[in-house]
C-alpha cells in the first residue's frame, strides 16, 4: 500500500503537536489525614479521615500551564454522643463545588489554591510525612466544606446545616467548630472507609427509580431557592 507524499509530511507535524501538549507532565500523591474537631457541651469532639490528592501540572501544553486535581476520599464524622446523629464535614460546600477538603488542606499547608505557573507537584512533594498544621474558623472561610447533621441518621431527607443555632434546636447542645488539622501521612495508610457503614442508604440513591442522586429525590432542586439542603446534596459529597 503506497502512503500519500502529503500524509508523510503532516506526520513530523502531528508528532510535534503531540509532545508539546504532553511535554514536562509532572504529578504528586499525597494521602493525608483530615482531623475536624468540634467542641460539645464543653467536650471536645474530633473525627478525622485519610484521603488521598493527586495533583498533575503540564506546563508546556499548547494552550499554556495546565493543571488537574483529583482529589478522593469521605467525609470527616465527628461523633457527638450517644443516641445522636454524627456531624459530616463534606467534601463539596453548599453550592456543590468540589475539592473543598482539599482546597481547606492546601490553604493549611501555604499552597494557594488557585495559583497560575508550574510549581504544585514539588509543593506536595516537599510536605514531609509528619508534618501538620492547624487552621481556625477564621482562616478557613473561603474553603469550608459543608457541615451537616441528621434529625435522624436513617431519614436521608432529614439532613440540615449545623451552626450553633441548629444543633441546640436539634440535639439541645451548645456546640461550634473549633479547628481543622491537617496531617501527611505514608502512602501506605489505607483510605478511611466508614461512612458506607454509618449511612447505609447511600448505597441506595437513587431513591425509588429516580435519576436524581440527591438525598429527597422530590421537588425542587438544585440552585433553586425554595429547594431544600436534601434536594441539593447528592451521595458524592459524603464520598467519591
Amino acid at each position: 500500500m503506497m502512503v500519500s507524499p502529503r500524509y508523510l509530511r503532516l506526520v513530523p507535524l502531528l508528532a510535534l503537536l503531540a509532545a508539546l501538549a504532553g511535554c514536562g507532565s509532572e504529578s504528586a500523591t499525597i494521602r493525608y489525614r483530615a482531623t475536624a474537631t468540634m467542641v460539645i457541651d464543653g467536650e471536645t469532639r474530633e473525627g478525622s479521615a485519610i484521603r488521598e490528592m493527586t495533583i498533575t501540572e503540564t506546563p508546556n501544553t499548547l494552550t499554556g500551564f495546565g493543571l488537574k486535581v483529583r482529589d478522593r476520599g469521605e467525609a470527616i464524622i465527628v461523633d457527638i454522643g450517644k443516641n445522636r446523629s454524627a456531624i459530616y464535614f463534606l467534601r463539596n460546600d453548599q453550592s456543590g463545588t468540589g475539592y473543598r477538603l482539599s482546597g481547606t488542606m492546601q490553604n493549611c499547608f501555604g499552597i494557594e489554591n488557585g495559583s497560575s505557573g508550574s510549581g504544585w507537584t514539588k509543593a506536595f512533594k516537599e510536605i514531609p510525612v509528619g508534618q501538620s498544621c492547624v487552621i481556625k474558623p477564621e482562616v478557613v472561610a473561603r474553603t469550608m466544606p459543608l457541615v451537616v447533621a441528621f434529625h435522624r441518621e436513617s431519614v436521608p431527607a432529614s439532613i440540615f446545616e449545623v451552626t450553633p443555632k441548629s444543633l441546640k434546636g436539634a440535639f439541645n447542645v451548645d456546640g461550634y467548630f473549633r479547628e481543622m488539622t491537617f496531617e501527611r501521612v505514608p502512602d501506605s495508610t489505607p483510605l478511611t472507609k466508614a461512612i458506607d457503614r454509618r449511612l447505609p442508604w447511600l448505597n441506595e440513591i437513587p431513591f425509588e427509580g429516580s435519576s436524581f442522586r440527591v438525598l429527597d429525590p422530590t421537588g425542587p432542586f438544585g440552585a433553586r431557592s425554595d429547594a431544600r439542603l436534601a434536594q441539593t446534596v447528592t451521595d458524592y459529597y459524603f464520598r467519591d
